[in-house]
């Protein structure tokens, strides 16, 4: 990979992450006023002017605008490595693989979450300090933790609910990738 396109990677893979933290955030319904979140809400205001053009589901929950500003994110990356031959794709591949991508992107991120959290509760039972970053990470975990918890055994301080999350992802994920696989 040329430094080109290493340089126009790493710009759209940062857009996406800030795009997709905005999502989870306002997922898990943590408030701008929230010290961590803030710079992450103030980074991503740009998502506010689209909410308007693309207004969140779920009572304000489920933010459309960052899903589909992260798929015209994938768009214009793959256009842009299209226009410099890094890819021959048609402009209907192009879509398909984008909108896979968000699929994809989406479920590694709660991934990414989930794994946090373990993480962050180990350091916790360690150390027995909660600073700001812990208590956001938590918050962003419950909502995709929270249905797991339901049909997970209660086996009073462990907490197993990662484990059928992960399961489940890992399958989501596969079944994705088939799809996309076959389909592009």
């Amino acid at each position: 990979m040329t430094p080109m396109l290493a340089g126009i990677d790493l710009v759209f893979n940062l857009v996406v992450f800030l795009l997709m933290l905005r999502f989870f955030m306002q997922f898990a319904g943590i408030s701008a006023r929230n010290q961590m979140a803030g710079a992450i809400y103030q980074a991503t205001s740009f998502v506010d002017v689209f909410n308007s053009i693309f207004p969140p589901l779920a009572r304000g929950r489920f933010c459309t605008a960052a899903l589909i500003l992260t798929l015209l994110a994938y768009l214009i990356e793959a256009s842009m490595l299209r226009g410099l031959g890094a890819v021959s794709f048609s402009g209907i591949e192009l879509l398909i693989r984008a909108i896979f991508d968000v699929c994809l992107v989406l479920i590694s991120s709660c991934k990414y979450i989930i794994i946090a959290s373990v993480v962050v509760s180990w350091i916790i039972m360690f150390t027995g300090r909660m600073m700001p970053i812990t208590a956001l990470i938590y918050e962003l975990a419950e909502p995709i933790l929270a249905p797991f918890r339901k049909i997970s055994p209660n086996l009073g301080a462990i907490d197993i609910s990662p484990i059928f999350a992960f399961f489940a992802l890992y399958i989501l994920e596969w079944i994705v990738m088939f799809i996309k696989a076959q389909l592009v």
